[in-house]
């Protein structure tokens, strides 16, 4: 006790404008188990330190739903006098009042975040809040319908309805919900709609409603964005934003979007859609263009595979080779939490019986020979994910590897190939592609060839790395690997080196990977240039 009475003592000589910047630290810091809270404690240690933090709202209105109950609810937000009020909570429902305290407030409300099941539960609790309203304090808005009733239908204002006005709003997210917004600073935009025709927004009124946000960041889009056949050109220019993903959209969709966005920060891009021949006109639109020319994109990803939708699709990722090595084995279909810059283009091919094959059509082969147009020479690092989407047929194989080849074949400084290994895979695929018999090797610079092992089993406690002699037994691929190597041998073109790495996970495989390694050098390792003894596992 007399210890924490000197230390009040001591503050007393602080003046209050130090206090107060002591207390807004205090709310800063995120202690285990406080979520920066400490400076309530400091409120309840004597009565000058409370008087100084009940005159300080702001910090009271961050907090008003940090607790469970409406008493504490509605004491917070007495607290918070005037101050802009951040109602959201780690839980996505909001409880009933204060739903109801913020559709009263909304002008006071700096941060909203609702989810509710239904459209009809969402119309009842919200659809009063979106007629003609002012949101000055608004900076952060995500509205959520988990569309848990039959229909998936989104919720849309009735027609005529002005738009919400919020002048400072940041960050939007909207799931299953349209609103005309009028955000002149909105930076981040996320909007998922329903799958079903017509619950998109047309990309005329999308451009539109886009062209006041010069601020613009990141915009990701999914089942948002239709094609309309209105010939209305708009010039929508967005100077700031660095990511746009747009997916899944029609061919037509991304072309008329492209054709009037001018964006010359762009970063990443993203897209999927049927494979049409709006495609390549896509592709050869002035942004596209201009985004593909960066020179630091040196690695090219290629998968082929059906997706959980059982549809077959061809993705090809152009960009650095440190932003795509945490894409290459992922499945994320937002990866707009990530920092993965490049191009990713995503061609549904069609066909949806569940025994379809991933394949390259022409038209596919020619939109990734688009995207590689002068950039050919810095592409250093090939990734591909393709080998057990194939049949064992000779002639599907052949045919497969000719049309893969106009899209390989111009990289010429390629110096290290990853390929995915599981066991399903067949090395011959990846003889057949790189070694094309009769015919000028691909990729006559490469060195190093890295196996990348992913775990057979879907349960987390049971995924477990190959062990090298199962693969080199299945399917021949010692067999095909050895041959591989022999020919780039006697081609002049030895490899230095293979490595072995794993997709990520928790646990420490060092020691399976070094043996993995190990069993494969002594199988090939005589047909290398250099033996390299290296393993690692692979972070994410």
């Amino acid at each position: 006790m007399a210890r924490h009475t000197r230390m009040i003592d001591q503050t007393e000589r602080l003046s209050v404008d130090a206090l107060r910047e002591v207390f807004e630290w205090l709310a800063l810091i995120d202690l285990p188990d406080r979520h920066g809270l400490g400076w309530i404690i400091a409120a309840h240690t004597c009565t000058r330190w409370r008087r100084i933090l009940l005159d300080m709202p702001n910090l009271w209105a961050a907090i008003v739903c940090v607790f469970e109950t409406e008493e504490s609810f509605a004491t917070l937000v007495r607290y918070a006098k005037n101050s802009p009020v951040k109602i959201t909570r780690s839980n996505p429902y909001l409880p009933t009042w204060a739903r109801t305290w913020a559709l009263a407030n909304l002008h006071r409300v700096e941060i909203l975040a609702d989810c509710l099941d239904t459209l009809a539960g969402f119309e009842q609790a919200w659809d009063p809040a979106f007629h003609n309203r002012d949101l000055p304090a608004l900076r952060e808005l995500s509205l959520i319908i988990l569309g848990l009733d039959a229909g998936f239908e989104c919720y849309r204002p009735p027609a005529g309805a002005n738009p919400l006005r919020a002048p400072s709003l940041r960050r939007l997210r909207l799931r299953m919900v349209q609103i005309p917004l009028y955000a002149p600073s909105l930076t981040h935009l996320r909007m998922t709609l329903s799958a079903r025709s017509g619950h998109g927004m047309l990309v005329s009124d999308l451009l539109v409603a886009l062209e006041p946000c010069l601020m613009l960041e990141e915009v990701d889009l999914v089942n948002a964005v239709l094609a309309d056949a209105s010939t209305r050109q708009t010039n929508c220019h967005l100077p700031r934003l660095k990511r746009l993903s747009i997916q899944p959209t029609s061919s037509d969709a991304a072309l008329s979007f492209m054709s009037n966005m001018f964006a010359p920060s762009l970063q990443f891009l993203q897209w999927r859609f049927p494979l049409s021949y709006a495609v390549l006109q896509t592709l050869s639109t002035q942004a596209v263009r201009q985004f593909i020319a960066c020179p630091d994109f040196d690695t090219l990803r290629i998968r082929c595979e059906r997706d959980h939708d059982r549809s077959r699709y061809f993705e090809t990722c152009l960009g650095t080779y440190s932003a795509l090595m945490r894409l290459f084995t992922s499945h994320d279909h937002y990866p707009l939490e990530g920092e993965h810059n490049g191009l990713r283009l995503c061609m549904d091919e069609g066909g949806s019986a569940p025994d379809a094959v991933a394949a390259v059509s022409d038209l596919s082969a020619q939109s990734i020979v688009s995207v590689l147009h002068g950039n050919q020479s810095n592409i250093r690092y090939i990734h591909l994910s393709i080998a057990h989407n194939f049949p064992s047929t000779t002639d599907t194989l052949s045919d497969w590897a000719t049309s893969m080849a106009r899209v390989l074949a111009p990289c010429r400084n390629v110096t290290q190939a990853e390929v995915l290994v599981d066991n399903t895979d067949r090395f011959s695929t990846v003889r057949s592609l790189l070694n094309p018999p009769g015919e000028e090797l691909i990729f006559p610079r490469l060195t190093q060839l890295v196996f990348n092992l992913v775990r057979t089993a879907w349960l987390p406690g049971d995924r477990q790395p190959l062990d090298a002699p199962t693969w080199l037994a299945h399917e021949h691929n010692g067999e095909h690997l050895a041959s591989f190597l022999a020919e780039r041998m006697s081609a002049g073109m030895p490899l230095s080196s293979i490595e072995v790495t794993l997709e990520y996970c928790r646990e420490n495989r060092e020691e399976e990977l070094n043996l993995f390694h190990a069993e494969v050098l002594q199988a090939v390792g005589h047909l290398l240039a250099v033996d390299s003894i290296h393993s690692k596992e692979q972070k994410k």
